[in-house]
């Protein structure tokens, strides 16, 4: 056996241990390791390596423009799923295109999570697109310098995948000149909103969305357990159509940023998915107008009308 096919064997073998042990089929974590990328010709990268690449590229970028916040450090959430990688790659990606706004790049696509059963290939796929449109903005900054491209592949689980992009999403924001506010978090639970009413249909619920008053004085720590909330409510959901059900995320309540209740957000946007695939549901959500200047009140009240409608369609499932 010449050395080549005994390290394709042995990255094989590896692959099918590793899936076995994270409980997912070992054909598709395998075909995670052969996703073309435009990194290098004819090479072929699984997803941790992709993420690692995202990052240096973003480290790169950076440095030539003089950026030097230091990024916060992201949390390592369990119970994570390809389908929230994915998700997650999609908040880096819509972070690139506001970057590409700023340098005057061509803007990418934004896309949504696919209406199927989402795999590693789907994973590293989306993560290839967001750092080949990571690159582009590299042409008008007159940035020559190119990375050394990641070669070696560590087990990561989802939630370290999960955790990687993450820290990818803050070291945008120097790049942003901004964190992210309150509009970015309402334009999540609007979708969430949208998606709920699709799946409410599907149950032959009506919902009411009418967005309910708030007299009270709130903030991020109040929104994020509303939202902590909605997702138990998704799992239960879940639960009762006998759905291999998501376990519930970790959520550090201690002092709680902007960034953490968008990634909940983001969190249950993909949960609700998920429960739309089950219902093979492939109708695709009404894009509602973007709402300019919105307040943490207002995000809180978009949160209680997602909880009243979940319970509303829960209450709908015979158990």
């Amino acid at each position: 056996m010449t050395f080549g096919v005994f390290l394709v064997a042995s990255q094989i073998a590896w692959s099918a241990a590793f899936a076995q042990e994270r409980d997912e089929g070992w054909l598709d974590d395998l075909s995670g390791w052969f996703q073309p990328s435009s990194s290098a010709a004819g090479a072929f990268r699984p997803a941790d390596q992709t993420v690692q690449d995202l990052i240096a590229e973003l480290v790169l970028v950076r440095e030539a423009v003089g950026v030097y916040d230091t990024p916060a450090e992201a949390e390592l959430h369990q119970e994570r799923r390809p389908i929230h990688v994915y998700a997650k790659a999609l908040e880096v990606l819509s972070k690139v295109i506001e970057v590409q706004r700023r340098f005057g790049v061509p803007l990418a696509e934004p896309g949504r999570i696919p209406l199927e059963e989402i795999g590693w290939p789907a994973v590293t796929a989306r993560i290839l697109y967001v750092v080949d449109e990571l690159r582009k903005i590299k042409e008008p900054l007159d940035i020559d310098g190119r990375i050394k491209p990641a070669t070696a592949a560590s087990a990561s689980t989802a939630a370290e995948l999960y955790q990687s992009l993450g820290y990818a999403s803050s070291l945008l924001d120097g790049l942003l000149g901004r964190p992210l506010t309150t509009d970015d978090v309402q334009r999540n639970c609007t979708s969430v909103l949208g998606e709920l009413e699709l799946v409410a249909a599907a149950l032959g619920v009506s919902l009411d969305l009418e967005v309910p008053a708030v007299d009270q004085v709130v903030g991020w720590k109040d929104v994020a357990g509303r939202l902590v909330l909605a997702l138990s409510r998704v799992i239960d959901l879940q639960k009762r159509l006998g759905m291999d059900a998501s376990g519930m995320p970790s959520l550090t309540m201690v002092r709680v940023t902007p960034a953490e209740v968008f990634d909940a957000s983001g969190t249950l946007l993909a949960e609700i998915v998920r429960v739309k695939i089950h219902f093979g549901i492939e109708t695709l959500r009404r894009d509602r107008p973007e709402t300019i200047g919105t307040t943490v009140t207002d995000t809180f009240a978009a949160t209680l009308v997602i909880i009243e409608a979940l319970d509303a369609m829960t209450a709908a499932i015979e158990v």
